[in-house]
Protein backbone atom coordinates (compact mmCIF):
# COMPACT_ATOMS: atom_id res chain seq x y z
CA UNK A 1 0.00 0.00 0.00
CA UNK A 2 1.33 3.03 -0.74
CA UNK A 3 1.65 6.64 1.78
CA UNK A 4 -1.00 8.46 0.18
CA UNK A 5 -3.58 5.65 0.15
CA UNK A 6 -2.36 4.98 4.11
CA UNK A 7 -2.73 8.60 5.47
CA UNK A 8 -6.08 8.82 3.92
CA UNK A 9 -7.50 5.75 5.08
CA UNK A 10 -6.35 6.59 8.76
CA UNK A 11 -7.86 9.87 9.01
CA UNK A 12 -10.92 9.44 6.81
CA UNK A 13 -10.02 12.10 4.75
CA UNK A 14 -8.06 13.03 1.31
CA UNK A 15 -4.59 13.88 1.74
CA UNK A 16 -4.67 17.64 1.34
CA UNK A 17 -7.73 17.52 4.20
CA UNK A 18 -5.06 15.74 6.36
CA UNK A 19 -2.45 18.15 5.27
CA UNK A 20 -3.82 21.19 5.30
CA UNK A 21 -5.10 20.20 9.27
CA UNK A 22 -1.42 18.93 9.93
CA UNK A 23 0.46 22.21 8.24
CA UNK A 24 -1.94 25.02 8.48
CA UNK A 25 -4.50 23.99 11.57
CA UNK A 26 -1.89 22.11 14.29
CA UNK A 27 1.42 24.12 12.67
CA UNK A 28 3.34 21.05 13.15
CA UNK A 29 6.93 20.66 11.46
CA UNK A 30 8.25 18.32 8.99
CA UNK A 31 9.52 16.20 11.81
CA UNK A 32 6.45 16.19 13.94
CA UNK A 33 3.95 16.02 11.06
CA UNK A 34 5.57 12.97 9.28
CA UNK A 35 5.46 11.37 13.03
CA UNK A 36 2.04 11.80 13.47
CA UNK A 37 1.00 10.43 9.43
CA UNK A 38 3.79 7.50 10.26
CA UNK A 39 5.55 8.88 6.82
CA UNK A 40 9.26 9.83 6.13
CA UNK A 41 10.21 13.31 6.51
CA UNK A 42 10.79 13.59 2.67
CA UNK A 43 7.30 12.42 1.85
CA UNK A 44 6.21 15.02 4.32
CA UNK A 45 7.85 17.61 2.79
CA UNK A 46 7.23 16.81 -0.64
CA UNK A 47 3.49 16.94 0.12
CA UNK A 48 3.37 20.46 1.85
CA UNK A 49 4.95 21.78 -1.09
CA UNK A 50 2.89 19.82 -3.41
CA UNK A 51 -0.27 21.50 -1.57
CA UNK A 52 1.27 24.92 -0.78
CA UNK A 53 1.43 24.12 2.90
CA UNK A 54 5.04 25.22 3.66
CA UNK A 55 6.95 27.82 4.86
CA UNK A 56 7.00 31.13 3.08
Amino acid sequence: MDYKTMVEEKFGKPLKEVMYEVCVGKGLEKWDGAKLLGVSVITFTTWRSKFGFGPL
